[in-house]
């Protein structure tokens, strides 16, 4: 009995040893959060408890970075807590910029009643540059450089002051460029006075009718792109001061004045704070999927309101036919098994020996009418710049400025005529051309240097005598092994297209069955009565079938035959490898520049001044983010050029290729490494140390440590800055083309093909622009979560673009022919953004958040993933697949297209003055057909001389007749060779 009233007491004994065991627990409160020092200074904090301690306390303190040498210091460390003491006080000091995680660790020295606990594990501490004042004062310079730009803007189109070298602009504000382009139709935008022609220009809708028209799809397309992603981050501005700004200031409660404690680094680790970051990063996925498919309805809106396009009813066979197949053999084969489905068909020669001669000759008349302009026109007056320094249109020749100077022909020149200021030249052709005023007396010819009378005799009788080189090469032509067929309707070239997958690869049919099911299509089978196989269905299965493009984004002269040989490998490895190598190359210098950044205390500006000095914190934070800009800047560049050596025979698919490269190379360059630290990526091959009390050491890498160091500081507001600003005043006062380029190739054009060359307004280039606005996107949204700071920069920053844009792509660029192709590419590469957005916020919750947390993330991304992925099989392809149905039974029959387009290509190619200039003709023009200049030029060329060497072979044999025949009175058969004769002279 007594046993058992023991048992039942256990439960009360129990719980009053627990409630006198929790009366004797004592937290001590220590710093939790974070805290935020300058380099330096001192940082002052204490640990106190709510009542005297009873017995001596070590509080062990302990700092992890990634260089022992670099960590701050802590004094006194250990803190010791003696009998009868409340608090103890200790100081960090911080010696380098970073971010240092501290964590606590109690040890009682003296056994007593009372336990302490503390009331958090960790600590980070976050050494700054006091770089707040000079990222204002960097702002500042910036507006003041891009209001000064605008004022000259203004000044230069409102007064047309005729400068030294620059000349005088004939356009004035909101008025278009007279050598832009062409248009048939007044312009909606026109005005008499600068203020109407104003507000029209800002009441003009991004992709506007007029905007479609006249700039082009692509452009109103790049418009709408960042018109929206402009709206998306000033809601994600909202969305972020709304939820996180609460969270990152109430989170944390360290000894803080710094404005970075609105960060997610001011959040205590493992807090369920960061729920609240969880929660902001699906609400970030949504708004950037439905930015995505925004754009892409958009997309399919333009494609199906355009009635020019080809490319969805046509097939392009990239290889497998056989090489000396003809147009009309090939013709017959298709229309053996589709007998009233074929539109045209057009098989690809190869044409590269002819394009090698036909581009010397181009060159060789080029250098006659200049050398004819220049040394034998004595109404042409030179410019200083040619008259000193004479060569070719673009770059002096040493050679001529040698015999030039030896003849002393600068000062004769001088003399002669008195120098006059660059005069603008006409703004058509109707001025004549020097050609006209071109000496021909033999006593005026001795003016002429003999050495260019010589050249020039030369290349007259080069170009006098017939082409038989390109004549015979044309005529020796073979075929590639690639045709384009173009069928009647939408519905024809699906059955020839799942007839052709039929006979791939099980794997081949598999995937083309996924994406029939995905599309929500079953794949048609081709109905062909016959017998037997045809001969297209004898090749079917030796064929490489694409979807194919439109005849304005070919490249003729890229279309060779380019077989499997070790030779074509080689190639493609060497212009990857040339890619990594300028990619090492340009990331080197960027990264010394990130380095020193991260190292305030570099004799860079040790030598300059003091480091502590609001000066030398100016120079830290505007230097590397101008440098990285420049740098940036050089390295698109020469990929740019280098692009053109990649054999793509679409323009579309080079800038693709360029976008795709200068994105991972700004992600590289301009997020990744600046996000870790150079430091961080130095310590990549070695192990950094995390030095505690007593000795221990334990090895880890701390890449999250210097990634939020980073982002949460300004580095990334000051590189914003200087894209927004200075990018924006680059592109608005275009001054590589109007400050450099223009005055230059000016002063040295004579004939007024040159001069009206150098005139026109460069191209715009979408996959540069491309590439930089979706590295600000990356950056925009991880501050969406990290640093509430980068999104409404990000926001302007898309602002400003799509302003500056626009008035280029109304009043300056010539009207680009693309249909969407680069836009596509660039609304995938949102998506890649949004996945490594979400990679970078799953691993920081790997460290510093908990498990569910990290899980929720986790999801997330593979989510996003499984959305890219539709987006890539479906989406992607859906415009090369899906067709408007009120398009698909259509007729389309385009002979009488294709003989006048033709004829307006033959011109072109026998005006073009270079193979590159003939290359932005095609390109430019709505061509419905795939013709190849070349070839219809070279047709026509073919058969004038073949009807020139019948007359000349009748001529001869006329002669001949007449030369036999005796003395005498004429004979029949003279009479007819006299009859003959008169006809030829005659023709």
């Amino acid at each position: 009995m007594a046993l058992h009233r023991t048992r039942a007491m256990l439960p009360t004994l129990l719980a009053m040893v627990v409630a006198l065991a929790a009366a004797d627990v004592v937290t001590l409160h220590v710093p939790s959060g974070s805290v935020y020092g300058f380099v330096n200074d001192h940082i002052n904090a204490s640990i106190w408890s709510p009542a005297n301690v009873t017995n001596d306390l070590l509080i062990a303190l302990s700092l992890s970075a990634n260089d022992t040498r670099a960590m701050p210091t802590i004094a006194p460390s250990p803190l010791v807590l003696r009998t009868g003491q409340t608090n103890v006080n200790f100081t960090i000091t911080g010696a380098l910029p970073g971010r240092y995680p501290l964590s606590y660790k109690l040890v009682s020295l003296v056994s007593g009643n009372t336990t302490y606990e503390l009331s958090a594990e960790t600590l980070v501490v976050f050494i700054v540059n006091d770089q707040w004042q000079s990222t204002l004062s960097q702002f500042g310079i910036n507006v003041a450089l891009v209001v000064a730009g605008v004022g000259i803007f203004l000044w230069r189109r409102g007064a047309k002051r005729d400068l030294w070298f620059w000349g005088a602009p004939i356009e004035g504000v909101f008025e278009p460029d007279p050598f832009r382009s062409d248009e048939a139709m007044p312009s909606p935008l026109a005005a008499p006075t600068w203020q109407e022609r104003g507000r029209r220009f800002w009441r003009l809708d991004c992709d506007d009718a007029y905007i479609v028209d006249a700039c082009g799809v692509d452009a109103a397309l790049f418009l709408r792109f960042n018109l929206d992603a402009a709206k998306l981050f000033s809601a994600l501005t909202i969305l972020s001061c709304a939820l996180l700004l609460p969270i990152n200031f109430v989170s944390g409660d360290g000894p803080t004045t710094s404005s970075q404690q609105a960060t997610i680094a001011n959040v205590p680790v493992q807090s369920p704070y960061f729920w609240g970051h969880v929660v902001m990063c699906y609400l970030t996925a949504g708004a950037v999927l439905f930015f995505v498919f925004r754009q892409n309805r958009r997309l399919e809106y333009l494609h199906m309101n355009d009635t020019t396009l080809i490319g969805p009813r046509s097939v392009f066979i990239q290889a497998g036919l056989p090489l000396d197949v003809t147009r009309h053999e090939l013709r017959q084969w298709f229309l053996a098994d589709y007998p009233e489905d074929i539109d045209q068909v057009t098989v690809v020669a190869d044409l590269s020996k002819v394009y090698t001669v036909l581009g010397q000759r181009m060159n060789w008349r080029n250098d006659l009418q200049r050398l004819e302009a220049i040394y034998m026109s004595p109404s042409l007056t030179l410019s200083p710049w040619l008259r000193y320094c004479p060569g070719g249109a673009c770059c002096p020749s040493p050679t001529d400025i040698w015999f030039d100077y030896l003849a002393r022909r600068p000062c004769r020149s001088r003399r002669d005529a008195a120098s006059r200021p660059l005069q603008e030249p006409l703004l058509s052709d109707s001025g004549g051309s020097p050609k006209a005023d071109v000496i021909g007396d033999d006593e005026a010819n001795e003016m002429v240097p003999p050495r260019i009378l010589a050249k020039v005799t030369a290349l007259r009788a080069q170009l006098a005598a017939v082409p038989e080189d390109i004549l015979n090469s044309y005529a020796r032509r073979t075929g590639t092994g690639a045709a384009f067929v173009v069928f009647n309707s939408n519905r024809a070239r699906d059955q020839f297209l799942d007839r052709f997958r039929q006979t791939q690869a099980p794997l081949s049919q598999c995937v083309a069955s996924t994406a029939a099911t995905l599309c929500r299509r079953r794949p048609r089978r081709a109905t062909v009565d016959s017998s037997g196989p045809s001969r297209l269905a004898r090749h079917l299965t030796d064929l490489v079938v694409h979807p194919a493009p439109e005849p304005h984004d070919l490249k003729w002269s890229k279309m060779t035959y380019r077989p499997q040989s070790l030779r074509r490998f080689c190639q493609f490895g060497l212009y990857h490898a040339l890619t990594v190598v300028l990619l090492l190359l340009f990331s080197t210098p960027a990264s010394v520049l990130l380095y020193f950044n991260l190292q305030p205390g570099s004799d860079v500006y040790a030598r300059v001044l003091t480091p502590d000095s609001l000066f030398a914190g100016f120079l830290h934070t505007y230097l590397p983010t101008l440098f990285l800009v420049c740098v940036n800047w050089v390295l698109l560049t020469v990929l740019f050029y280098v692009s053109f050596l990649e054999p793509w025979f679409t323009e579309s698919r080079r800038m693709r290729s360029f976008l795709s490269k200068g994105f991972a190379y700004l992600f590289l360059s301009s997020i990744l490494f600046p996000s870790i630290g150079v430091t961080a990526v130095y310590a990549a091959t070695k192990s950094s140390s995390q030095v505690a009390f007593g000795g221990t050491s334990s090895r880890e890498v701390k890449y999250v440590n210097d990634f939020l160091y980073k982002l949460c500081s300004n580095f990334f507001v000051g590189y914003i800055l200087q894209l927004t600003c200075l990018g924006s005043l680059t592109q608005l006062l275009r001054i590589g083309e109007k400050l450099f380029y223009q005055p230059w190739v000016i002063s040295r054009a004579v004939t007024t093909d040159e001069v009206h060359a150098a005139r026109e307004p460069w191209p715009f280039y979408f996959g540069y622009d491309y590439a930089v606005l979706l590295s600000v996107f990356t950056i925009g949204l991880l501050g969406s979560v990290l640093s509430p700071y980068l999104v409404p920069c990000a926001a302007v920053f898309f602002f400003a673009k799509y302003y500056v844009s626009k008035y280029n792509f109304v009043y300056v660029h010539p009207t680009t022919p693309g249909r969407g192709n680069v836009a596509r590419a660039a609304y995938s590469l949102a998506l890649v953004c949004l996945l490594l957005f979400e990679l970078a916020m799953t691993s920081i919750l790997s460290q510093v958040g908990n498990a569910n947390q990290w899980l929720a993330l986790v999801l997330l991304t593979c989510a996003t993933l499984g959305v890219f992925v539709y987006w890539r099989v479906v989406v992607y392809r859906a415009l090369e697949t899906e067709t408007n149905p009120s398009r698909v039974d259509v007729e389309a029959p385009t002979t009488q297209l294709r003989r006048q387009q033709s004829m307006e290509l033959s011109r072109a190619l026998f005006h073009a003055h270079s193979l590159s200039e003939m290359e932005a003709l095609v390109h430019a023009r709505p061509t419905q057909a795939y013709i190849n200049p070349y070839d219809v030029g070279l047709h026509m060329l073919s058969v004038l001389h073949r009807i020139q060497a019948l007359r000349t072979a009748k001529l001869r044999d006329a002669f001949n007749r007449l030369g036999q025949q005796p003395e005498g009175s004429p004979s029949v058969a003279t009479t007819a060779a006299t009859n003959d004769l008169s006809e030829s002279l005659l023709s």
